[in-house]
């Protein structure tokens, strides 16, 4: 103490130190185990800790009220009436119980949720309350009278240490990490009620509101079911402030020397006539020890009554507050339960995202779709050009005998029908556009799964409605079909169908035709007969020329050959060529027809 420049005349007692620090361990030590055996004591068990902490913080408070009342004392004659009524003590005794009380069972309430660095503190908080102590002496000494000081001094400190450990307890919380919460049931899910499972029904309701303060402040709302955040933090740093007063309290009684202590139960006039007023009156200390045991006997008679009025109860008090303060009320979708508002908001947020999609793709797709599919109508006649044309004609016939004559309608189809289109922009549009509907799908799908009460005990959701999961299907309809016509032509690549969106589209749509079936099994009949006829003819050709040779003989049947083709190629351009053409203009426009149906709303 040399060192701090304490010097030895500041203790009035040579063990003045070492009494207080065992006296002050101690007491940390019976909190720490009180804490960790409290959440399962019994109410009697518990009203015995409270009992008794209550009564040694009392004769503190009431030691100080002795002091005063001493002083007054001093004013009045030996005897007299006013003297009299002065040295009554049961008011003083009544009084310092009963403010010492809730400050003890808030101090009970704080203990099992104080962790190693609250702990810490409160060890802390045993060697800084005597070093204020000693400073207090200091000043003091200087002002009052023996028989007055030690009083002061312990006010002084408890004051200070109370104020220091409210301060470091504001700043080792903090100082903790911070935890977001989207609602104020995930907030009072994650603060924790240790005395949820507490036979004593007392603590357990008050765990609960407890439970309920801390997460409302911890969410940090603006107003909740007509309560202001600010009063709860107000109530929050109140309660706290109380409890930790007390435990500055417990500290300072601790720092009393018995024989000062002894003061609250002499008479008053001790301190004029210390030889003949030494003795203890004992309708004082009677009146002391009965405190505790009403304290006792009221939280037992307090926690049965409480139990038989919530024994017919489907929740408890505390529960049924929490419930109408949070407000929670929920969907049950499958079985499960979601977040009412939450959902709600995630909905018209969908459907709000879902129109400005349909809304741009009317805008910027509807033209291009339009503008690409009226190119591929003009394409028909290319197609058909080539249909009916000589060299296509042999590149069939060729086909016929080497491959397969499907494959190169396709190929040319492809080909021809989407001669000199140019879908980049369009394509860009909607790739967009399938992106944007897919994130849609996917932030629904997330969402919902946010919007779920994970953990939510049933007793905290008030509301129940049923949400048919149709709502859900509905809203992602227009967005299923989009997807489902990308993967129908992402099939189409599979089949050999390359190209852009639209060119997939349209292609396959004409290859699902019957027309495109009917023009491959007709081409594949007739060039079976005019295979054989070419074959007649070249022989036909060398009888017409038999001097000339085989090969000009051959020549002649070629060229009657081409002329027979050429005939035929004429007769079926004339009989099916606008029949084919409207069937192919048909499956483009029904392609289109679907096609802006799936980028435009209703």
């Amino acid at each position: 103490m040399t060192g701090l420049g304490l010097k030895a005349e500041h203790f009035e007692k040579h063990g003045e130190f070492l009494t207080y620090l065992i006296k002050g361990l101690c007491l940390v030590g019976l909190l720490f185990l009180v804490a960790r055996i409290e959440t399962g004591l019994p109410p009697v068990a518990f009203g015995i800790v409270v009992a008794a902490l209550s009564a040694i913080s009392s004769i503190a408070v009431a030691y100080h009220w002795v002091v005063r009342k001493t002083h007054k004392q001093l004013m009045y004659m030996e005897g007299g009436r006013l003297a009299r009524f002065n040295e009554g003590r049961k008011l003083c005794l009544l009084v310092s119980f009963v403010v010492s009380v809730p400050a003890v069972f808030l101090l009970m309430v704080e203990l099992p949720k104080w962790g190693a660095v609250q702990w810490i503190l409160a060890l802390c908080a045993v060697g800084v309350f005597y070093l204020v102590l000693v400073a207090a002496k200091k000043f003091v000494k200087k002002e009052l009278e023996p028989p007055f000081r030690h009083s002061k001094e312990v006010a002084i400190t408890i004051a200070l240490v109370g104020s220091m450990a409210l301060l470091a307890y504001a700043a080792a919380i903090a100082f903790e990490p911070m935890q977001e919460f989207s609602s104020i049931e995930s907030a009072f899910n994650a603060t924790a009620n240790p005395y949820e499972a507490s036979p004593t029904i007392l603590l357990a309701e008050i765990g609960e509101f407890d439970s309920f303060s801390e997460g409302l402040v911890a969410y940090g709302l603006s107003e909740t079911a007509g309560f202001s955040f600010e009063w709860y933090l107000v109530l929050r740093a109140f309660l706290a402030a109380l409890s930790l007063l007390g435990f500055a309290n417990l500290l300072g009684a601790c720092s009393i020397p018995f024989g000062e202590l002894k003061r609250v139960f002499l008479p008053l006039e001790f301190v004029k006539n210390p030889q003949s007023h030494n003795r203890p009156v004992w309708t004082h200390v009677a009146f002391a020890c009965l405190l505790p045991l009403v304290c006792l006997v009221g939280l037992v008679v307090g926690n049965n009554a409480v139990e038989e009025m919530e024994r017919p109860r489907e929740v408890s008090f505390a529960k049924e507050f929490v419930r109408e303060q949070v407000q929670l009320a929920s969907y049950v979708i499958d079985g499960k339960f979601y977040d009412q508002k939450t959902t709600e908001d995630l909905l018209r947020e969908v459907e709000d995202r879902a129109v400005r999609l349909y809304d741009e793709a009317s805008q910027n797709l509807v033209p291009l779709i339009n503008e690409a599919f009226d190119r591929r109508v003009e394409n028909v006649d290319s197609y058909l050009d080539w249909y009916y044309s000589l060299p296509a004609d042999y590149e069939r016939l060729i086909q016929f005998f080497v491959g397969s004559i499907e494959d190169g309608l396709r190929e040319q189809l492809q080909s021809r029908i989407n001669e000199g289109v140019d879908e980049e922009k369009l394509n860009q549009e909607m790739e967009r556009f399938f992106s944007e509907a897919n994130s849609i799908k996917e932030d629904l799908r997330q969402g919902l799964a946010a919007c779920e009460l994970h953990g939510v005990p049933d007793w905290l959701i008030g509301q129940k409605e049923e949400l048919a999961p149709e709502v859900f299907s509905d809203i992602l309809e227009p967005n299923e079909r989009a997807l489902a016509y990308k993967e129908r032509l992402a099939a189409g690549v599979a089949a050999g169908v390359t190209g852009g969106f639209v060119s997939r589209a349209v292609v396959n749509k004409i290859l699902a035709r019957p027309v495109f079936q009917q023009m491959a099994a007709k081409l594949i009949s007739a060039l079976g007969t005019r295979g054989t006829v070419q074959l007649v003819t070249s022989a036909g050709g060398t009888a017409i020329a038999p001097g000339i040779g085989t090969a000009v003989g051959a020549i002649g049947g070629l060229v009657i050959g081409a002329a027979v083709d050429y005939v035929f190629l004429k007769v079926d351009e004339a009989q099916n060529r606008e029949g084919y053409k409207s069937d192919i203009v048909a499956a483009i426009e029904e392609e289109r027809t679907e096609t802006l149906a799936l980028f435009q709303t209703e």
